[in-house]
Order: C-alpha cells, then structure tokens, then sequence
C-alpha cells in the first residue's frame, strides 16, 4: 500500500455539465501546474506536500470508468507522464505504482498543494459546490487540507499575502480567506534567480538556446 494521501471516492454522472466544464478549464490551465513543478523539482527543500493530475480509466473492453489521481508528473510539451496514485476499487488491469502517458485531452483535472491549501482541483470544486454544508465538511476532512470557497478555484498561491491555515481551522473545515493573485505574474523563485541566471546565460549563451532531451 501506498503512504500517499488517499483520496475519498465521489462518484459524479458522466454527463455533468458542472464537471465538463471543470475538466476543460482544467486542460487550459494545465500550465500553471506546469510551471510550479518546474520551480519544485529545482527546489532543494520540496515546498508542494502534493502535485496531481487526473485522468479515466477503464479495462480493455470493459464499460467501467474510474476517474483517479496521478502523481509523479513530467511533461515534455505535449504528452504527460505520471504514476497512479492508488489501486482503482473495481478494474483488474491497472493497480497503484502504474506509470501512464497522457495527452493533454486524456486530462480531466490538476491540484497541488502548498503550505496545506489546495491549487487547481477543478473537479473538486465542482463536486463541493453541489454537496451540502455538512457534507462538505466531512469532505474537507477526510481530504485534510485547506479548501478556497467551492465556488472558487485559486490557480496560484497569492505570494504576497501568504498564509498557513491554522490548525483550528483545518480541523472544523474552515478556509482561510486568500485574495485572488494574478496567475500570470512573474514567480517569485524566477524572480530571486534572474540575476544568478543572467550571468550564466551571458557565460555560456549557446548551451543556453540549444534543445535539451525533451525539446526544451
């Protein structure tokens, strides 16, 4: 068994508007994951407790469908890898630790969590604005992190006004008022290494420009 999170399963119609239009925001802004992974798999103390994706899966042939999280992620631009999570409740073909290559109409939703509250989670969202308040307080605890408003999805941490939900708050499912923070202003750890980054541009510029492995 895994020591990662587990998720409750919420089972939503397949034909739910709510959830369709959560997974096509999901899709487009499948960048801003992008870019905190980018910065975390530079960090040398991780600052994400979490980073997912998800996707349906289904057996050969089969007609059940179980939408699940995957972790672990890589992207090279136009296709993403990532790990299974758990072990799916009903297919027989796929279990926990599968590794699985998805394009980027494969992706149903993204989350990430930082310093205990949740980024992305589109569908997540969705499914929390049709439960009721006991419900979803129940949810948010068996989840054990820090929702926004279920209206709400919040694509970036506001980076000037942080804060950590305390533990009282966690605990009686209360969510930490946060402002809406500009998704698309430069990232904090981009700007702390502009400097640094220049110089070794300007040291070696070919290296640089030149395609990696991946095309990047």
């Amino acid at each position: 068994m895994s020591d990662r999170p587990q998720s409750p399963v919420i089972y939503a119609p397949a034909d739910d508007p709510a959830m369709a239009e959560a997974t096509a925001r999901a899709q487009a802004t499948f960048k801003y994951l992008w870019r905190e992974l980018t910065w975390e798999y530079r960090r040398i103390v991780p600052g994400l407790e979490l980073s997912a994706v998800k996707a349906a899966f289904s057996d050969p042939g089969g007609t059940e469908v179980e939408h699940m999280w995957l972790s672990d992620i890589s992207f090279d631009g136009d296709v993403v890898e990532a790990t299974l999570l758990n072990s799916p409740h009903h297919l027989e073909t796929i279990q926990e630790g599968d590794r699985f290559q998805l394009t980027l109409r494969e992706l149903e939703d993204w989350m990430y969590v930082m310093g205990g509250r949740l980024y992305g989670g589109f569908t997540i969202q969705a499914l929390r604005s049709q439960m009721p308040p006991g419900e979803r307080k129940a949810h948010d605890q068996a989840w054990g992190f820090d929702f926004p408003p279920p209206e709400r999805v919040e694509l970036v941490p506001d980076w000037d006004n942080r804060a950590k939900p305390s533990a009282l708050g966690r605990l009686f499912g209360k969510t930490s008022p946060a402002p809406e923070s500009d998704p698309d202003r430069e990232h904090p750890m981009s700007e702390n290494m502009a400097p640094s980054l220049e110089q070794a541009i300007a040291g070696n510029r070919e290296a640089f420009f030149s395609l990696g492995e991946d095309g990047l």
